[in-house]
């Protein structure tokens, strides 16, 4: 596997299948279950941060190495979402 330069964390090659629906004529892809559409993240590594929430912002942003802009959307889209 090859590492990402901004992280220094492994990379993973994921390979997307995509169909065409013969009804319909348009393509389709068939996404994985731990990814989440139109995100860059996998929900495994999403709910690894939110789990850490009970540290600072700033120390879960400098930890994972992300924004702090995205670790609240992402516990928006958790509260949003989440089942009781």
């Amino acid at each position: 596997s090859t590492f990402s330069a901004v992280s220094n964390r492994p990379r993973v090659m994921v390979i997307i299948i995509r169909y065409k629906c013969d009804s319909c004529g348009h393509t389709h892809a068939l996404l994985p279950e731990f990814l989440i559409p139109y995100r860059s993240y996998s929900l495994l590594f999403i709910l690894a941060v939110l789990k850490d929430y009970c540290l600072t912002i700033e120390k879960i942003s400098e930890k994972y190495g992300i924004a702090a802009s995205t670790i609240y959307t992402w516990k928006a889209l958790f509260l949003k979402n989440k089942k009781i």
